[in-house]
């Protein structure tokens, strides 16, 4: 038994002295309000593990997810957070409570039955029909205005994140989980790392500004998923992910392209700048003639509203001027003049150099 309550099961290798380390999780749990006792492990993700336990004394069964403490905190704080809209009227789930452990944060959920992609693996095992996709549609679209009404995005929806609460007893009753990547919808960036592929909104593949409508482009993919039981969208690349949302939905409008274009052509510039080799390493006079700085490859129509906002930042009073520098008498005549670039202003050539003393060395 390690200092965080763990114990440590420790094998060696068959194929050499490797040594693996499996963490089986306590058998009991106490927190300040309640005692818990394990029944059976539910299963993992990429943060952390959901375990069965019964909480003494009231018998009842919870899941208890247990992840590093500053993942199990910050998603324990969103949870805490939507706890105010009513859970079960919204169809969010519902916190009961959570505690340190050692290293490790447990958070105390309500028990559910099972997730939509676990149903139709081993229940269904064909297409739902459109009859019982629509109450899960409802069901869902519910709790995600509960969310908006908070300003919150879930950023992770997904058929493995929408409950079944009890498949027996209340038919196709949903909630939607795991809170651990929700984030307030004005902290969502356009550099933000959000939602899994196939289910990521164009916007957030792009780079481009993005709101709580992502969780609305996830949520169409889900209902998709259910409809023809496979992803409607690839999850291999972003490239073939983007190039079969072209081919289902046609091309993107004018101004995600010109957004998108700009994010490609800044990488680009990026890429050549970060040139390791300094020999291929680009000049100031090409990083000024390229499609970035120049926007020679936007289109010249005054129409689009990204195009007037990106011509009206460059105009004369806010860009940087491209003029020679005259040559001072003491530097070398070299074939090619240099350039540098000056901010709306004449050029003024150097000080003459100034002699070095011993010394000053």
């Amino acid at each position: 038994l390690d200092q965080t309550g763990f114990i440590k099961d420790r094998y060696s290798s068959d194929k050499g002295c490797r040594l693996s380390c499996r963490f089986l999780y306590p058998t009991l749990l106490t927190s300040n309000e309640h005692i818990y006792r394990k029944i059976r492990f539910l299963g993992e993700g990429a943060f952390g593990a959901v375990i069965l336990y019964r909480q003494c004394p009231t018998f009842n069964h919870v899941a208890v997810k247990m992840l590093a403490r500053n993942y199990g905190i910050k998603e324990s704080m969103m949870l805490e957070k939507i706890q105010c809209a009513d859970p079960d009227k919204n169809n969010l789930l519902k916190l009961v409570e959570h505690f340190s452990f050692g290293v490790q944060h447990c958070i105390v959920l309500e028990k559910l039955d099972q997730d939509v992609l676990h149903f139709m693996a081993h229940e269904n095992q064909k297409p739902m029909e459109v009859s019982e996709i629509r109450p899960i549609a409802q069901q869902i679209l519910v709790a995600l205005n509960a969310l908006k009404s908070m300003g919150l995005a879930h950023t992770d929806i997904k058929p493995n994140n929408l409950m079944l609460v009890n498949h027996a007893t209340h038919p196709f009753k949903v909630k939607l989980i795991d809170f651990g990547l929700a984030r307030n919808i004005s902290d969502l960036k356009r550099t933000s790392e959000i939602q899994a592929l196939g289910y990521r909104a164009p916007e957030a593949v792009f780079g481009l500004p993005m709101n709580e409508s992502v969780d609305m482009w996830s949520l169409g993919c889900c209902l998709a998923f259910m409809y023809f039981y496979k992803n409607l969208y690839p999850r291999t690349s972003e490239y073939e992910y983007i190039a079969t949302i072209v081919r289902l939905q046609g091309t993107p409008p004018d101004n995600v392209l010109q957004e998108a274009n700009q994010k490609l052509e800044f990488e680009s510039l990026l890429k050549q700048m970060l040139c390791v080799n300094s020999k291929d390493r680009i000049t100031p006079e090409e990083a000024l003639n390229h499609n970035f700085i120049s926007m020679n490859h936007l289109s010249k129509s005054e129409a689009h509203p990204y195009v007037r906002s990106a011509h009206r930042l460059m105009s004369p009073r806010h860009t940087l001027t491209l003029t020679k520098i005259p040559r001072h008498p003491s530097i070398p005549k070299k074939k090619k003049q240099k350039f540098k670039v000056c901010i709306d202003r004449q050029p003024t050539p150097p000080p003459p150099p100034r002699a070095i003393s011993r010394g000053f060395l």
